[in-house]
């Protein structure tokens, strides 16, 4: 049986009862037409459509840094939403840091499978990434990052914080609400060199 694609939008509601996830807005077709830009800080605006799974290769992001650069682009981006048959139009603050991917993948073999690497929009070209089968403890997440051919994304990185978040992601795949997906997919999880906690950036669950 094919796994299906909950959006992102839901999937990330589901998220943020349990780990940090960056803040949207939710904008329908029309409502994004009369959308003004207010953010203090550049943004993402991202079209929710089943038509675009890879955010990048279906043309559903875009990166605006100005005002002007949003009234020039909202044109560009309405016409692509009505393309993709868009469900919603979201915008999200950019937010800074290292980027990582982390995964949990229900295997009907061995049971659920935790993958951690390096991640933003090179991850599928690096493939830096380390498996572990659940449960884990503390040491074994560690030697995980030890497993990473890019020891250099890994300097000045809290690992105790990323610990903290890859645990509330386990206990939420188990939870209620997660126990019956068979894919998650977190790329970007943005870390910052300060005591922030991981915060989710792009999220996907499949059931």
């Amino acid at each position: 049986m094919v796994p299906k694609a909950i959006d992102e939008l839901t999937s990330e509601n589901l998220l943020s009862k349990h780990l940090d996830v960056v803040k949207s807005y939710s904008y329908t077709f029309l409502k994004f037409k009369d959308a003004e830009y207010i953010w203090s800080k550049p943004i993402y605006v991202k079209i929710i459509s089943d038509l675009a799974i890879h955010k990048v290769k279906s043309k559903a992001i875009f990166h605006i840094t100005s005002k002007s650069q949003f009234a020039k682009q909202k044109a560009i981006i309405l016409k692509r939403a009505k393309v993709l048959k868009a469900k919603k139009i979201i915008v999200q603050e950019k937010v800074y840091g290292k980027e990582f991917i982390v995964g949990i993948k229900q295997d009907p073999k061995f049971g659920k499978l935790l993958m951690i690497g390096i991640g933003g929009r090179l991850a599928e070209q690096l493939k830096d990434v380390s498996f572990r089968l659940l449960p884990i403890e503390k040491k074994d997440f560690f030697s995980m990052l030890d497993d990473l051919n890019n020891q250099a994304m890994l300097s000045n990185l809290n690992k105790n914080k990323f610990w903290l978040f890859v645990s509330d992601l386990i206990k939420f795949v188990h939870s209620k609400q997660g126990k019956d997906l068979v894919f998650v997919d977190l790329n970007p999880v943005i870390i910052d060199s300060d005591s922030k906690a991981p915060i989710i950036v792009d999220a996907r669950l499949y059931k």
